[in-house]
């Protein structure tokens, strides 16, 4: 599983590519740090699974995952939140024009992360 990582803090990349670095299956291809960046890189290397921080710069709020799967319709979003907990984000989940696949706080402990890309595939 390809997976661009797209969140603004160094500290909170690192954590994530430790953990995904355990997975066999998955290849971190690019980080990106704001909006303009993710949408360049979307058009360009194709992930399969797109780690989205809730309030990356530039990120526009009435922007719809659907708009980013425009790029690539199989991709996977995952959105990683500081501030939001797992039931204030349950909605989203559910409404059509937001379409995320997932949500993970990130005060989650590590094994959600690997729960919820073991429900997509990865070992």
């Amino acid at each position: 599983m390809r997976v661009l990582l797209a969140d603004d803090q160094p500290k909170v990349r690192a954590a994530l590519r430790l953990i995904l670095e355990q997975l066999k299956k998955v290849e971190i291809i690019e980080e990106v740090v704001d909006a303009k960046s993710l949408i360049d890189r979307l058009e360009g290397s194709n992930p399969d699974l797109l780690l989205l921080d809730w309030e990356l710069p530039g990120l526009q709020p009435g922007l719809s995952f659907n708009e980013l799967r425009s790029h690539n319709q199989a991709l996977k979003v995952i959105v990683l939140s500081a501030r939001i907990s797992n039931d204030q984000f349950a909605p989203f989940q559910s409404n059509p024009p937001c379409g995320a696949d997932a949500f993970i706080s990130k005060c989650d402990p590590p094994e959600r992360l690997f729960a919820t890309l073991h429900a997509f595939g990865t070992d």
